[in-house]
């Protein structure tokens, strides 16, 4: 058998057998050529991720998506689906949980959320709501793609196109999201590669196994050479998430809600072509300020099993933890687990909840709903540019 099909049985065993499939993998993964796969082979790979799971099973249906490369400082997978849903554009997420502030983790910070559905209750609540968010590792779909991504970080193969690839495909393919935008995060802040040129190669490779699968994925590179946000965290970007929406024409104008139109433009364009991007970020925009977008996350966190009055909870939730926040203004936490993070926000100034500080490591997130977070402030960076230097601190 070839290396291909190799890795595609191995994804389908983690259904039944993830332990042996994860070491599996580790093994073909090592293989030199995995970076020379084909797009064609990526798509392969990811039929075999969907296939690890359930799928979503309307065969008269298709949904729309907003997905990212990764990295942190950035909400354009929180709030690009709600401004996507805000125009009546059924959309269906699925991603891996267990980051520092993914955006499945942030939305878990709202009480009772939940992320883990088959595939009738996540039909039931795509139906309710408009807009469905579904764990990947705590639900039965596309199961192999969590197995694929931990042999993925043993292997040191992340940043690898066949295997990106597979998994952001794999994973709209298992909820029938065909059609979607996919938000390719360029520089130290993002995982896609540091330049442009790294990116946009990243981009074409995407946009080929995508044709080969007939998806419909429009590629928006966004700059983040540094974090779009100065805070880092799940409950912090849920608070942002809430700022973002509860007060639309403010919001507007900042440039992290600007990619987030934008990312919401090109999937709703995807999905409906008879209108141009620019016209759905009219449509998009309008819903921001007019506070149909706030209607729309309030309904799916009730279609989610949200507890009562969750934006209120949360916002509430950032104000007792920020009354017992500590300075630690010149002092380096040192950790091993941190170093990877501090390479990626290039500083080491934190303001860091002291209710969490000594449980970092041990849990990302406590019953109480705070989290290890560690909030920076963002030093002067010479090579920033006006656009980054000129964001407000207003959504810390």
């Amino acid at each position: 058998m070839t290396l291909v099909n190799n890795i595609a049985e191995a994804i389908r065993a983690s259904a039944t057998s993830p332990k042996e499939a994860q070491e599996e993998l580790e093994q073909l993964l090592k293989n030199p050529t995995i970076r020379k796969l084909t797009p064609e082979d990526a798509a392969q790979l990811a039929i075999a991720v969907a296939d690890s799971g359930e799928q979503l099973g309307c065969e008269n249906r298709e949904y729309c998506s907003v997905h990212s490369t990764g990295g942190p400082g950035s909400i354009t997978t929180l709030l690009g689906p709600v401004l996507l849903a805000s125009v009546s554009i059924p959309t269906a997420i699925l991603s891996v949980s267990g980051g520092v502030a993914g955006a499945i983790d942030s939305l878990q910070c709202f009480p009772n959320y939940q992320v883990n559905f088959d595939a009738s209750s996540a039909e039931r609540i795509l139906s309710k709501s408009g807009l469905l968010h579904i764990g990947g590792g705590l639900s039965p779909f596309a199961r192999g793609d969590a197995t694929l991504w931990k042999a993925r970080g043993k292997t040191s193969t992340k940043d690898a196109y066949p295997l990106i690839a597979a998994s952001i495909l794999g994973k709209k393919l298992a909820v029938k999201a065909k059609k979607g935008s996919l938000d390719i995060r360029v520089g130290a802040a993002g995982n896609a590669g540091l330049t442009y040129d790294k990116a946009k190669k990243l981009a074409s490779y995407l946009s080929a196994a995508a044709d080969c699968l007939n998806v419909r994925l429009a590629c928006v590179l966004t700059d983040n050479s540094v974090p779009s946000l100065n805070t880092i965290g799940r409950l912090d970007y849920a608070g942002v998430l809430i700022k973002a929406v509860n007060d639309g024409k403010t919001s507007i104008s900042k440039p992290f809600v600007q990619d987030c139109i934008t990312l919401a433009a090109a999937a709703a364009h995807a999905f409906d072509p008879s209108f141009k991007a620019e016209a759905w970020a009219d449509k998009i925009e309008i819903m921001l300020t007019s506070g149909t977008a706030k209607e729309t996350l309030k309904k799916s966190l009730r279609a989610h099993g949200a507890s009562q009055k969750p934006l209120e909870t949360v916002l509430e939730l950032l104000s007792k933890r920020r009354e017992r926040e500590i300075q630690v203004a010149n002092t380096v936490f040192k950790s091993e687990q941190l170093s990877n993070l501090f390479q990626i926000i290039r500083s080491k100034n934190f303001l860091m909840c002291q209710s969490c500080s000594s449980a970092f490591g041990v849990e990302l997130a406590g019953p109480d709903g705070h989290c290890c977070v560690f909030r920076r402030k963002w030093p002067p960076v010479p090579e920033i540019t006006d656009r980054f230097s000129e964001r407000s601190d207003e959504f810390s």
